[in-house]
């Protein structure tokens, strides 16, 4: 045929009464097309037809957080910084953190720290090696984090971070955090300079 599509997948449109159907009488329904009027044949030419993709389609929804962090590594892309839940009035510490991860010669000396072993490990460690596993955390994913065991481990080092009023949390400082912090990882990294 002259548009390579196959009769039988043809589909005539305009003609009176909807679409041509193959128990139409042709030639009836010719006789009551306007002059002037369109008629619209569509239908798949040959060779046309849809084909499965030679590559599985991945949308971007369907990524975990931890997927799409991944790719964006691989492509060398910026990996969208993952956001901190609040845990009760964290938000001190969660804008502390955000600060300290864009401090590149601070995390790489903090992802190189090997904590002391067990019997040897003081708080000021356990307070640096959570602060390790958050930076792991939040490099390895585009989703929100919660950082449990670091926000217990600063309130162990500074009670003041753990008072609470009407059985929540206080509000804290992020400055008093952040110097605390720096406190901690001078103690705690080699050669004590932060």
């Amino acid at each position: 045929t002259l548009t390579q599509v196959p009769t039988d997948k043809q589909k005539y449109l305009g003609f009176p009464g909807g679409m041509l159907k193959d128990s139409d009488d042709f030639m009836a329904k010719v006789a009551k097309v306007k002059p002037g009027a369109k008629i619209t044949m569509m239908g798949t030419p040959e060779g046309g037809e849809l084909k499965e993709p030679a590559e599985k389609v991945v949308f971007e929804e369907d990524l975990s957080p931890e997927e799409k962090a991944r790719i964006l590594k691989e492509k060398k892309i910026e990996v969208p910084p993952a956001g901190i839940k609040n845990l009760g009035n964290t938000c001190y510490m969660n804008a502390t953190i955000q600060v300290l991860t864009s401090v590149k010669d601070l995390t790489n000396s903090i992802q190189a720290y090997e904590a002391p072993a067990a019997d040897a490990r003081d708080i000021d460690a356990v307070l640096t090696s959570q602060f390790k596993n958050v930076l792991g955390q939040l490099g390895s994913t585009t989703d929100a984090i919660m950082p449990l065991q670091f926000v217990m481990a600063l309130r162990t080092r500074f009670p003041r971070f753990a008072e609470m009023q009407n059985g929540v949390h206080m509000q804290q400082d992020a400055d008093e955090c952040l110097r605390g912090l720096f406190n901690v990882f001078s103690n705690a990294l080699p050669g004590g300079r932060v």
